[in-house]
């Protein structure tokens, strides 16, 4: 079994999904592969949120008990990424996790995904879709078929240093998660002692007074190795300018103040000098001038100890990028890390996070349905519940309504409670039911605007079967209408015998025909 739950994602991460989602998003390998880590982090950030939320965290149990994490998962994994109405159960478990987690949210967090990866808007929805279902199979496969709300929030809480350090940077104020880094890199830091001893080491040859220090080698994560007597060094781009630092003050020394100190020019590598391993990267040397006297009583063991800290934090983050745990972060990949510039008795302060862009509200947010004996219980907005069979149409409609789902006339979705009395367009007292409950919904957004379409089969006359269709689906529309929907928002068109979906040859697909659908116009 996997040792967290970002190991047991990477399972389902296979060369196929990865492969799927660039030449279906328009994506390189390492974009796709950066860009869904990222998603995946974002989707386990916004439910560290919500661990508190007792209802929210049994809704993520139910949804992780009803999903089967095997190779099948991910069959139509070109049509997860492009998003449209869902066409499986598991995009459609994976659509509500998104609403559970991010409700209004979910188109910032869209937003925020693009931003912090590179990537199109479009890309960054794609990809969410497909990470959601992967984080419940993760759920599921750690506690197994039936996780509780408990279990889901002692999972995600236990392994929240994990989740922020795989976080890209730029994210990680979004879900507050910016303090839980050096947590997580305290978690590992035993394991990668030998970087720790070799970076402890090089603090104390910095600390030491000197006129001329020597070069010093840099991993790509800016961790200082041994100093190098004279191997060449590969140039790199310049390190990033170290965070700026509050002098304490001190007591005028009698001696001069020491001249600055410039920085040495880095020398280009000689042609025939051996390569350099891929994981270092040569950094501008530091210069540090000798510590003047003070009254204050600084020394060169106090530097040391101010330093250490520091050399373990960097250590640990090392092993982290490097090592077997989790997604790389997408922010910080391939970053050097300037040497901190040590003053006497100053103590580095931890760098402010950066500024994340306010979030534009979100359009709408899916609704998930609480599973009952019978299919699904929804509370919509404003308060009216209604009571809905899994593979029904209010079912259907909702999650097109909430989802990121664009409109177009060529969806269509068939009412499946909904019929007439033979050879009229008077409703049967069955069909009333579905009827309230679409205009419950209709209530509820305000914004969605709905066309009705009517169709016959083949049998009998084409123009009396247009007429039929036609009167039918405008008798349903009077119907909503009724319901105190207004008429503008509901249009309705009969199309007869035209757009069979069963074969009329058979009294089965003759049945299928004969029906009345409903398309979203505008949401």
């Amino acid at each position: 079994m996997s040792a967290n739950i970002l190991e047991a994602i990477q399972g389902f991460a296979t060369p196929a999904i990865i492969a799927a989602a660039t030449s279906t998003l328009g994506l390189n390998d390492k974009q796709a592969s950066t860009a869904l880590g990222a998603a995946v982090t974002s989707i386990l950030g916004g439910a560290l949120q919500n661990t508190g939320n007792a209802s929210v965290m049994t809704n993520i149990a139910s949804l992780a008990g009803a999903i089967t994490p095997d190779a099948s998962m991910f069959s139509n994994i070109a049509g997860m990424l492009t998003g449209g109405v869902p066409t499986s159960p598991l995009q459609v478990l994976g659509n509500r996790l998104l609403g559970q987690i991010f409700g209004v949210r979910q188109a910032a967090t869209i937003a925020a995904l693009a931003s912090a990866t590179g990537i199109s808007g479009k890309a960054a929805s794609g990809l969410m879709t497909l990470a959601a279902p992967m984080a419940l199979a993760a759920i599921r496969s750690k506690l197994g078929a039936a996780p509780t709300a408990a279990s889901v929030a002692s999972l995600l809480t236990a392994d929240r240093g994990l989740i922020a350090q795989a976080m890209p940077a730029s994210l990680r104020s979004v879900y507050g998660l910016v303090n839980a880094v050096p947590a997580a890199a305290a978690a590992v830091a035993s394991a990668a002692a030998p970087a720790a001893a070799a970076a402890v080491a090089a603090a104390a040859a910095v600390a030491a007074p000197a006129t001329k220090p020597s070069p010093v080698a840099h991993t790509s994560s800016g961790h200082a190795s041994a100093p190098m007597a004279a191997a060449p060094v590969v140039p790199a781009p310049a390190p990033a300018a170290p965070a700026p630092v509050a002098s304490a003050p001190v007591a005028p020394a009698p001696a001069p103040a020491p001249a600055p100190v410039a920085k040495p020019a880095m020398a280009p590598a000689p042609a025939a000098a051996a390569p350099m391993p891929a994981a270092a990267k040569a950094a501008e040397p530091v210069a540090m001038a000798a510590p003047a006297a003070s009254t204050g009583g600084g020394s060169i063991g106090t530097l040391i100890a101010l330093m250490i800290p520091i050399a373990l934090a960097t250590a640990a983050i090392w092993y982290w990028a490097y090592g077997a745990q989790g997604f790389r972060p997408a922010a910080d990949a391939g970053k050097t890390v300037a040497a901190p510039v040590v003053e006497k008795k100053v103590a580095a302060p931890a760098p402010a996070p950066a500024p994340v862009a306010a979030p534009a509200p979100a359009k709408s947010t899916i609704l998930a349905g609480v599973p009952t004996a019978t299919g699904l219980k929804y509370t919509l907005p404003g308060g009216a519940s209604i009571d809905v069979l899994k593979d029904g149409v209010e079912n259907k409609l909702i999650d097109f309504i909430t989802g990121p789902s664009e409109v177009d006339k060529k969806t269509w979705f068939n009412f499946d409670r909904l019929s007439f009395e033979t050879a009229s367009t008077d409703l049967t007292a069955s069909s009333k039911a579905q009827v309230e409950a679409i205009v419950a919904i209709l209530k509820a957004y305000p914004a969605v605007k709905v066309k009705i379409g009517g169709y016959t089969d083949n049998q009998g006359d084409p123009q009396a079967n247009m007429k039929l269709s036609d009167a039918r689906a405008k008798r349903v529309a009077d119907e909503i209408a009724k319901l105190g929907i207004a008429a503008d928002r509901v249009e309705a068109e009969g199309y007869g015998e035209q757009f069979p979906v069963g074969d009329n040859a058979t009294p089965e697909g003759r049945a299928k025909n004969r029906r009345t659908a409903l398309s979203v116009r505008a949401k």
